[in-house]
């Protein structure tokens, strides 16, 4: 299986959009709680937002990377300065550092190595961008 892992292109925003969509319902129902139906609509509204926040400008506050396979988006990832919660729950002065999150991979590509592909290639990412340190969020896990 080939992966290429690159910047987004605006034109599939609907098709990351549905990317989001499909792996939050998927992960509430694998965790039994398919029921939080408004907690699930929030999250992907989040995530929604936050990747039209990438195209808007270019990446230079919330930059993604995509999974693809073939011609189909499998996966995502982004970095961007850290959000209130992490800022309010760290044990250190987070100020000026990146989260790294939004990692989502599609249900029926998960356990092929894409989130490690896609996390190696936001280490190399972030470090040209001279990142060298960083909090990982990973609020919803299956």
């Amino acid at each position: 299986m080939k992966v290429i892992i690159r910047r987004p292109k605006i034109k599939e925003k609907q098709k990351i959009h549905a990317l989001f969509d499909a792996v939050i319902r998927h992960t509430f129902e694998l965790e039994d709680v398919g029921d939080e139906m408004e907690l699930v609509k929030e999250l992907i509204a989040d995530q929604q937002a936050l990747i039209d926040t990438d195209f808007d400008p270019n990446g230079e506050q919330v930059c993604f990377l995509v999974a693809q396979c073939g011609k189909k988006i499998v996966g995502t990832i982004c970095h961007r300065p850290c959000s209130d919660i992490i800022l309010d729950c760290a044990n250190r002065d987070a100020t000026g550092m990146q989260e790294i999150g939004s990692v989502y991979v599609l249900p029926e590509f998960q356990g092929k190595g894409i989130a490690k592909l896609l996390l190696n290639a936001m280490y190399i990412m972030m470090m040209g961008k001279g990142f060298d340190a960083f909090w990982l969020d990973s609020h919803i896990a299956s």
